[in-house]
C-alpha cells in the first residue's frame, strides 16, 4: 500500500512524531462548535507548517503522510491543493517567478474563489465582473447583485490573504462608452492586508457559518465594490490584455485552466480509498478481537458485534470497493488509477469523480446506533467526505460531462463498423481506451470461462468468475449506451422539425446554422436525463471493476500467492456486490444480460451459507477482512481516537469513558441547566393535586 517495507517504517516514523505532539491531540474535537474548530485548526495549521520546516520535510511523500498524521481539514488545505497549482498551471513564465515564492513560503495564503450565491458549477453564468480601466491600466472588480456574491471557497472567510478569482472580463469596445464580455476568466487578487490581515476596502469577506462538514475551515463568503487589480494580475498562461485594451488568447489555455480541475477531481477519487478504508476499518475492528471480557459474559446464541450476522455484508462489500479504489490509486502516489490516467487527457471525468462516492460510499458507512455517536469517528469522515461534492459539483453536473463523451465514443464506435478498416477509420485511442465495450460485438475475453460461453451460461458455472462479471457489465454499458443514443437522436429530431425552417439545423454550414444545432443538441441531452444517468453509472461500475481485474490479472510480483488469492476474492465479492445491487441487477435483467438463473446464482454466492453447505464469498473475505484491514496500519490516534475501532475492541468502556471525561455536560460542577429544571420542576408540583 505505502510502496514497500522501508516505505511502510518511514511512515511510522512520521506519523509516530505528529501523533505524540499534544498540540495536534483530536480528543476534544467532536465536542467543539465551528468557531472553537477552527480556532483549534488554524492552530495546528501553524504548527503543522512550522513542525515540517524544523523537521526539514521536503518530500511530498513526507508531507502527505505528516498530513494524515494530523487527521485535521487545515485552512491551507485549498492554499495547496487549488491556489498553488492555478498558479503553476495558468500564469506566465514572470507571474510564475513573483507569486509561487511567496505562496509555497506561505508568506501569502491563497483561496480559489469560483462559486457565487447564485452559480455553482455553472461557470459560465458568473456575474462578478472585472473591467478593464486603460485609464490606470487596472481591472476593477465588482458584484454586481447579491446572486453573484462569492461563497462557499474554503479559507476565505478568515485565512486567505489573496485568491483566484473567477470573474467576466470586460473590455472597452471603440468609443461611446460600449463595452464586449470576454467570458470568465481568473485573476489574481489580493484580499487582506498583509500587515492587519483586515479586508482590503472594496472588498467584504466573512464566514458562512456551521456546515454539515468542514467545520474547522472557514468557508466564506465575498462581495467587491470598485476593488482595483493591476492589469498584470490576469492569469496570462490563459489569455492577455494588452495596455490598450487589445485582447490575445494564449494558444492551450482553456486546457491548462482544465487541468486544475482534474487534479482536485483525481484527489478525490484517490481519498475515497483512505476515507472508505478508515470506515471499514471502524467497522471491522471488532473481529477476533479480545473484548475485555464480554465475551463471557455474553448471553447464549447472541451474535458478536463485527461479525457475519451483524453488518458484515455491508463491511466486506466496502472493503472490496476499497480494494478497488486503493489498488489502482497507491497511497504512496506512484500512480493514478487507470481511468483518471484516462481522465487527464479527456473530459469524462464525471465517471470517476461522482458515480464511485455515490455508488460505494452510503453503504460502506452504513452503521449501528453506538456508531452514529461522533466518538465513533465516523459521522465526521462520512459528511466530510461527501460534503466533497461541493468542490466540483454534483452528479447532476458531473454525469452529463461524461455522456457528452461517450455519446462522442458511440458515434464513433458506429463510424468505424460500418467504414472499411483503414486507418483514418480505426477508433481513437481515447474513445477505445475509455470505452471498449462500445468497439467490440461481444465483451472483450481475459479468460477460456468468459470467451467459451455468455455471461449468463457461465456464472450459473461459477458466480464468482469475475471475468463474466466483467463481461456482464460490459453488455450492460454497451445497451444502455444504444439506447441513450437512440434516445437523443429521437429528441434533437423532434426539436429540429419544430424548428421554423427544419433543414437550417443539417444543411451547409454556417455560424447560425451550427448555433442552431449546438442548441437543439443541448436541449436534446437536457430531455434525456434518465437514458444518460443510467449510462454514466453503468459506465463507471464497468471502469471500477474492470480496473480491479486487470490488477488481479497482472498476477504482481509484489505480492505471495496468498494475497493474489486474497484480492481475487475481493475483486470476485466487488463484482457480485455490483451485479446483485438493485438497479444494476434489474438492468441486466431486463437488457437480458443475465437470466433469472444466473441472477439467483449470484445472489446465492453472496450468502453466508451457499446451497452447498459451504460458505459463501462474504464469509471467505471474512477470514482475510481482518489481515487486509490492518495492512493500512491505521493507529488509534489515526483514527480520531475511534472510540469502536481502537486495537484493543474495548468499544463499551471506551464509549463511557469518552462521554463521561470529555463531555462539557459531565463536567464536575456543571450546573446551569438547574435554574430551568427547578422552574420546570416546581410548576408542576404546584399544579399537582398529589
Amino acid at each position: 500500500i505505502y510502496g514497500g517495507a522501508a516505505a511502510a517504517e518511514r511512515r511510522r516514523e512520521i506519523t509516530a512524531i505528529f501523533e505524540t505532539d499534544p498540540r495536534f491531540s483530536k480528543l476534544e474535537r467532536p465536542f467543539l462548535n465551528h468557531t472553537d474548530r477552527y480556532l483549534a485548526s488554524i492552530a495546528k495549521c501553524q504548527a503543522f507548517h512550522l513542525k515540517c520546516e524544523s523537521l526539514g520535510l521536503t518530500d511530498p511523500r513526507d508531507l502527505r503522510w505528516a498530513y494524515e498524521a494530523v487527521d485535521e481539514i487545515l485552512p491551507t488545505d485549498v492554499h495547496n491543493a487549488m491556489f498553488i497549482p492555478a498558479l503553476e498551471y495558468q500564469t506566465s513564465q514572470a507571474q510564475k517567478e513573483l507569486w509561487l515564492p511567496l505562496a509555497k513560503s506561505y508568506r501569502i495564503l491563497g483561496a480559489y474563489v469560483q462559486t457565487e450565491l447564485g452559480h455553482g458549477s455553472n461557470v459560465r453564468a458568473l456575474e462578478t465582473t472585472a473591467t478593464f480601466n486603460a485609464g490606470d491600466d487596472s481591472f476593477v472588480i465588482d458584484t454586481p447583485s447579491v446572486s453573484a456574491t462569492k461563497w462557499w471557497p474554503g479559507g476565505l472567510g478568515k485565512t486567505a490573504t489573496h485568491c483566484i478569482l473567477h470573474a467576466r472580463l470586460i473590455l472597452p469596445k471603440g468609443g461611446g462608452g460600449a463595452s464586449v464580455d470576454m467570458g470568465v476568466h481568473a485573476f489574481f487578487v489580493q484580499l487582506r492586508d498583509l500587515n492587519t490581515h483586515n479586508p482590503l476596502p472594496g472588498a467584504t469577506l466573512g464566514d458562512i457559518g456551521p456546515k454539515l462538514g468542514f467545520n474547522s475551515i472557514d468557508n466564506g463568503f465575498a462581495s467587491f465594490k470598485n476593488l482595483k487589480v493591476p492589469r498584470f494580475n490576469l492569469l496570462a498562461g490563459v489569455a492577455v490584455v494588452h495596455a490598450d485594451g487589445t485582447y490575445e488568447r494564449v494558444r492551450g489555455g482553456e486546457k491548462r485552466m482544465y487541468g486544475s480541475m482534474l487534479d482536485v477531481r483525481a484527489n478525490i477519487v484517490s481519498g475515497a480509498a483512505k476515507a472508505l478504508a478508515k470506515a471499514v476499518h471502524d467497522k471491522r475492528a471488532l473481529l477476533h478481537r479480545p473484548e475485555a471480557g464480554l465475551e463471557a459474559r455474553r448471553p447464549s446464541g447472541e451474535t458478536r458485534a463485527g461479525s457475519v450476522g451483524a453488518g458484515a455484508p455491508h463491511a466486506a462489500k466496502a472493503l472490496a470497493a476499497v480494494g478497488e479504489l486503493d489498488l489502482r490509486a497507491p497511497l504512496h502516489g506512484a500512480a493514478l488509477p487507470q481511468p483518471l490516467r484516462e481522465l487527464s487527457e479527456r473530459r469524462p471525468s464525471g465517471a470517476s469523480g461522482g458515480s464511485p462516492r455515490r455508488v460505494l460510499w452510503p453503504e460502506g458507512a452504513h452503521h449501528p446506533a453506538r456508531e452514529y455517536s461522533h466518538l465513533s469517528g465516523l459521522p465526521e469522515l462520512s459528511a466530510n467526505y461527501l460534503a466533497l461534492a461541493t468542490l466540483e459539483g454534483t452528479q447532476q453536473i458531473l454525469e452529463p460531462q461524461t455522456a457528452r463523451f461517450l455519446l462522442r465514443a458511440h458515434r464513433e464506435a458506429g463510424t468505424s463498423s460500418s467504414s472499411s478498416a483503414t486507418t483514418s477509420s480505426q477508433p481513437t485511442h481515447a474513445f477505445s481506451a475509455a470505452a471498449p465495450y462500445l468497439f467490440h460485438s461481444t465483451p472483450p475475453s481475459s479468460s477460456a470461462s468468459s470467451s467459451s460461453s455468455s455471461p449468463s451460461a457461465a456464472l450459473c458455472r461459477d458466480p464468482a468468475d469475475k471475468h463474466a462479471l466483467l463481461a456482464a457489465l460490459s453488455l450492460r454499458a454497451k445497451f444502455l449506451a444504444d439506447a441513450a443514443a437512440a434516445d437523443v437522436q429521437a429528441h434533437t429530431q423532434r426539436l429540429t422539425n419544430l424548428l421554423p425552417h427544419p433543414h437550417a439545423a443539417s444543411s451547409a454550414a454556417s455560424p447560425a446554422k451550427a448555433a442552431a444545432a449546438a442548441a437543439v443538441e443541448k436541449a436534446a441531452l437536457s430531455q434525456c436525463g434518465t437514458s444518460l444517468g443510467k449510462l454514466c453509472r453503468a459506465h463507471s461500475e464497468f471502469v471500477l471493476l474492470k480496473d480491479f481485474v486487470s490488477f488481479v490479472d497482472a498476477n504482481p510480483p509484489s505480492l505471495g500467492s496468498a494475497e493474489v488469492a486474497a484480492f481475487s476474492n475481493l475483486c470476485s465479492l466487488f463484482g457480485l456486490h455490483l451485479v446483485t445491487s438493485g438497479d444494476c441487477q434489474a438492468e441486466l435483467l431486463r437488457l437480458r444480460v443475465l437470466t433469472p438463473e444466473a441472477a439467483n446464482a449470484c445472489e446465492a454466492a453472496l450468502n453466508q451459507q451457499g446451497d452447498d453447505g459451504k460458505g459463501g464469498l462474504l464469509a471467505v473475505v471474512e477470514k482475510d477482512a481482518l489481515a487486509l484491514v490492518e495492512a493500512w496500519d491505521f493507529t488509534d490516534a489515526g483514527l480520531s481516537h475511534s472510540a469502536i475501532g481502537a486495537r484493543d475492541g474495548d468499544y463499551a468502556q471506551r464509549l463511557l469513558k469518552y462521554a463521561s471525561t470529555l463531555e462539557p455536560l459531565n463536567k464536575p460542577g456543571f450546573d446551569a441547566h438547574l435554574p430551568f429544571i427547578k422552574e420546570l420542576t416546581g410548576v408542576h408540583r404546584n399544579r399537582s393535586k398529589l
